[in-house]
């Protein structure tokens, strides 16, 4: 077989030869597509070549792909390139158990963990039909976590011409299980010593076969040796055949069960055998063998005498009174209310926490992952031991985003923007999982399983070992479901709690819930609420309601919240994507993150960045907006709307209502300030307008159900573009009457009109990520997309002759742009980046040309999160 090194398969680049064998030559491989290393086994000519073995390993393949487990290395797909046929597989890091088992026996503590996952695998496997039928040391992998991974499932099956048809001789000599290196007399043989009787003989085999090759691996794993060896394959095939193992070899610290277990895997008669490896993994888990043996099965053991039979009677009776004792000891200790320990947790040396990006504990509650920015503006995921003063940056996780754990705390999956990946808590390979451009979370079930959520879509599922993300869900738009966001697994790993957006939090007619996805499928409404939920073993219900964070009982029979909510904490961040900024862990550790003013900063910046001169020193500035003169910026802080006058630094008051005030704008005359007042959810959002000056009394202009952005004004004053739950409308201040602009299938936003009114620039995330359009206002069905890599947040130049933009990576960029005739775009080029939150930063362009930015200054406003270990013993103290 030619060397494929260099080459590229499909969109696989063949990195490295890294095996070979009867199955064919085994290479890493990038997937240039997905961004992750995999494995590609190029199949040999005697399977690629013959069409009906073709055919029959194409269906085997079909049903390998579709297993699913964290012990079992995936499946991805059996391609064809170039004439060469060729599997893809997931890429196993770590050493293989034949190389572990060449240094020497294992110890029997770290023996049995390795062969409970084997047994796992194979447990699965056949629940779905699947038979490996060359289970052996080199075809099980192990991790530096210890974590195991069983590799080519089923592929001798596939190989085999014969499937399970009686074989003879000369087909078995021809097994990919054997070689021609193999063969030769005078050298080791390889896998045949692995072989069940029935298999050696041609006989058909089943899934006994596995559990002889189990009981084969476990047996070389306690002892170093094989079970069956010889120099040739005549010899080693006769062992098989009418030999025993040398169960002397056995470590003297093997309790009766393992060995009894061992006996009954390698039981030469198949009746005799252990029919189940359910049972196998029982015997391991639990320490006692749930097999009755038959007085003649072969190597059974004695019978054993009368009075040593009532010895096991006489243990049972001492263990019940020990795990009465113990359960007593449990209750009083383990289960006693932690004591309640409040502390922080600061930024790392030279970083920043970036709270609002994300952060979760490990499932033991014992480690942190969090955002954090370098000193070079770079966010990344880094990891902390709760024991430990220190954090450490785990590398190659530029631009995470929503961390979250894997069931066994050993890998941390995070969103980076473009892509959902996983990495090693402890470092190492990055791995991509699957494309995902605007993500709303995730989460990892015990079997393998990732379900999360893109903007605008239901929940999506991919194996924890990548792949193609399938629909979990789907939106009801007829029934105003806008997407599923913020999964997460009950304890069970099979139901998931997602939320159900329907509209911003606290409008009016906002339906959003909490529902539960049954493992059969079936939705269940939970709880009314726009917010994410953290999910506290054995039943508590975590999530943030109106500033602060409540708990609640769930029914996990139901599936619903029961009793009522009792306060944990105050003051916590909520984001603008209804995510509660918290994580628990159900060992009753809680990290929130508390919300505070952040310092902003206004400042007068040239094209390229260069500081002109500080227009306002640190404050809140939310919703900053400039007067048509430039002289003057209206903004909110605490809720209330206030004029800066830039020149004197002094403030006017205009909003005095105990609500929330946000989105100001100036009329085009700069004589009024519009605002948006929230009257709650039952009285919707108002529009309201007041003199600048402070001076008169404030004017209802418009009611609306949902949250209200605008600010981009018609050249004669009369009309005003706002944004209303995603659409954009004029609105006629005279006759208040309004109109649609835009039909784009996504969500609207940032609208604004050319200065000769003649066109339209916004934002849409209908391709899963916001993007900027241009597009005639007059409603003709023509359009133009800006921006190349998303885009949000567009501004006009004076003349009409330059669109500015925000690009996701907060990076400020401008596309010189002819409009005369048929419009003409250019390349959108960068000008400089502005430092803050993404979605926090604004900018607008002043009549001289010159940029007003809002920034958060490097090194203000210092971040921390609060922990809470014992957090229930808040709900005492409180008396709630």
């Amino acid at each position: 077989m030619q060397d494929l090194i260099g080459r590229t398969l499909g969109h696989y680049r063949i990195v490295e030869k890294i095996g070979e064998g009867g199955m064919g030559v085994v290479y890493r491989a990038r997937d240039e597509r997905l961004d992750r290393d995999v494995a590609v086994k190029v199949l040999p000519e005697e399977v690629a070549g013959v069409q009906d073995r073709l055919e029959r390993f194409e269906r085997e393949a079909k049903l390998l792909a579709s297993l699913n487990h964290p012990n079992i290395a995936t499946l991805y797909g059996l391609e064809e390139e170039e004439s060469q046929r060729f599997l893809v597989m997931e890429l196993v890091e770590g050493e293989s158990l034949a190389n572990v088992i060449a240094r020497g026996k294992i110890p029997f503590d770290e023996a049995l963990p390795i062969a409970l996952q084997i047994a796992k695998a194979l447990e699965t496997a056949h629940e779905n039909g699947v038979i490996h039928r060359d289970l052996k040391p080199a075809n099980v992998m192990i991790d530096s976590e210890r974590q195991v991974k069983v590799l080519d499932f089923g592929l001798a099956k596939a190989f085999d011409p014969e499937a399970s048809s009686p074989q003879s001789p000369e087909s078995i000599a021809e097994s990919p299980t054997l070689t021609a290196e193999m063969t030769r007399a005078g050298t080791l043989l390889g896998t045949a010593a692995y072989m069940s009787p029935e298999q050696a003989s041609g006989k058909p085999v089943d899934k006994r076969a596995d559990i002889w090759a189990f009981g084969c691996v476990l047996f070389e794993m306690l002892t170093g040796t094989r079970a069956f060896g010889g120099a040739t394959s005549t010899e080693v095939l006769a062992g098989i055949i009418k030999e025993e193992p040398a169960w002397d070899e056995l470590p003297a610290n093997a309790p009766p069960p393992i060995r009894r277990l061992l006996r009954r895997c390698l039981a030469k008669d198949p009746r005799y055998r252990v029919h189940d490896i359910a049972d196998a993994r029982i015997v391991i888990e639990e320490g006692d063998s749930p097999v009755r043996y038959h007085e003649h099965s072969p190597g059974a053991l004695e019978e054993t005498p009368g009075w040593r039979r009532a010895i096991p009677w006489l243990v049972a009776a001492g263990l019940a009174v020990l795990v009465a004792v113990f359960a007593l000891l449990w209750w009083r200790v383990v289960r006693a209310p932690r004591p309640l320990v409040r502390s922080t947790i600061e930024s790392p040396p030279g970083a920043r926490l970036r709270p609002q990006r994300g952060f979760a504990l490990s499932p033991d509650g014992r480690r942190l992952a969090f955002v954090a920015r370098d000193a070079e503006g770079v966010n990344s995921l880094w990891v902390r031991s709760l024991a430990a003063r220190s954090a450490r940056p785990v590398a190659q996780t530029e631009g995470a985003w929503k961390p979250f754990w894997s069931p066994d705390g050993r890998n941390v999956a995070f969103f980076d923007g473009a892509s959902l990946k996983r990495v090693p808590a402890a470092g190492g390979v990055v791995q991509t999982l699957a494309e995902a451009s605007d993500p709303r979370g995730g989460t990892w079930s015990p079997e393998g399983r990732i379900v999360f959520s893109e903007r605008r879509t239901g929940l999506l599922e991919v194996p924890a070992t990548g792949g193609e993300p399938k629909a979990l869900t789907a939106v009801d738009g007829d029934a105003g479901e806008l997407d599923h966001r913020w999964p997460i697994f009950l304890r069970d790993g099979r139901t998931v709690l997602f939320l159900v957006q329907t509209g911003e939090a606290g409008a009016r007619d906002d339906q959003s819930r909490i529902e539960a996805l049954d493992p059969d499928g079936a939705r269940h409404p939970v709880l009314r609420l726009n917010s994410s939920v953290a999910y506290a073993p054995p039943g508590q219900l975590l999530f943030w309601r109106e500033g602060s964070v409540y708990v609640q009982e769930l029914d996990r029979r139901g599936l619903r919240a029961r009793g009522e909510p009792r306060l944990v904490a105050e003051s916590v961040t909520f984001t603008e994507n209804e995510w509660a900024a918290l994580s628990v862990s159900g060992e009753g550790t809680l990290v929130y993150h508390r919300e505070q003013d952040l310092p902003w900063r206004l400042e007068w910046r040239d094209r390229s960045g260069r500081l002109v001169f500080e227009a306002a020193p640190e404050g809140e500035y939310s919703y900053p907006a400039l007067s048509p003169d430039g002289q003057r910026v209206a903004y909110v802080a605490d809720h209330v709307v206030w004029v800066l006058d830039l020149a004197r630094g002094t403030s006017t008051r205009l909003s005095y209502e105990e609500v929330d005030h946000y989105q100001p704008f100036w009329a085009p005359d700069g004589h009024w300030v519009y605002f948006v007042a929230d009257r709650s959810r039952e009285k919707g959002q108002e529009l309201l307008r007041r003199p600048s000056s402070g001076l008169g009394e404030r004017e209802v202009v418009y009611t609306a159900g949902q949250r209200i952005y605008g600010g981009s004004w018609s050249p004669d004053g009369r009309r005003v573009v706002i944004e209303e739950g995603g659409a954009l409308l004029s609105l006629d201040l005279e006759t208040g009457e309004s109109r649609s602009l835009v039909r784009t299938p996504g969500w609207a936003s940032h609208a604004q009109l050319s200065p000769d009114g003649r066109w339209l620039a916004y934002a849409s995330d209908e391709s899963g990520r916001d993007e900027v359009f241009v597009e005639p206002a007059s409603g003709e069905e023509e359009r133009w997309q800006v921006s190349r890599r998303g885009g949000y947040m567009p501004a006009w130049a004076p003349d009409g002759e330059e669109l500015f933009f925000l690009g996701l990576d907060n990076e400020l960029r401008v596309v010189e742009l002819d409009l005369r005739g048929t419009p003409e775009f250019g390349l959108p080029e960068s000008l400089f980046s502005l430092p803050g939150a993404l979605f926090g930063v604004s900018y607008q362009v002043g009549s001289d040309g010159r940029i007003l930015v809002r920034v958060q200054p490097s090194g203000g406003g210092a971040e921390s999160l609060t922990l809470i270990q014992g957090w229930s013993q808040l709900l005492e103290a409180s008396g709630h």
